[in-house]
């Protein structure tokens, strides 16, 4: 469920993304805040992919760290890359460190809190 949300995020153009923080208040709320962050990385992207990372520690246990970092590296080249055929998205290599990191920060987190 992480993943088809963190691919949706990703691969929806910005007009809809406009549509749907129009029309749906819970949905921009939470963006408001992350954007009032003015942070210096991609927080949409660090918060999904942490996320991602937490789920994904919990569905695949046994895999290691450099299978995750891995996975994790190939997924953001890939949705950076379909962001090219997306009108209004514009893709980052930036966006792809902040999304191994943050994968890899949320499985070591949540393999923590297993333990």
């Amino acid at each position: 469920m992480s993943l088809a949300f963190v691919l949706l995020s990703v691969l929806l153009p910005n007009t809809s993304i406009a549509w749907m923080r129009d029309n749906w208040s819970w949905f921009n709320w939470p963006m408001l805040l992350i954007e009032r962050a003015q942070s210096s990385v991609n927080l949409i992207h660090a918060i999904l992919f942490i996320v991602l990372g937490m789920t994904s520690r919990l569905a695949l246990p046994r895999w290691r760290l450099g299978r995750v970092a891995l996975a994790f590296l190939l997924l953001g080249v890939a949705t950076e890359m379909v962001q090219m055929l997306v009108p209004g998205r514009h893709p980052r290599l930036s966006d792809v460190l902040v999304d191994v990191v943050a994968g890899v920060l949320g499985w070591a987190a949540m393999r923590g809190l297993v333990r």
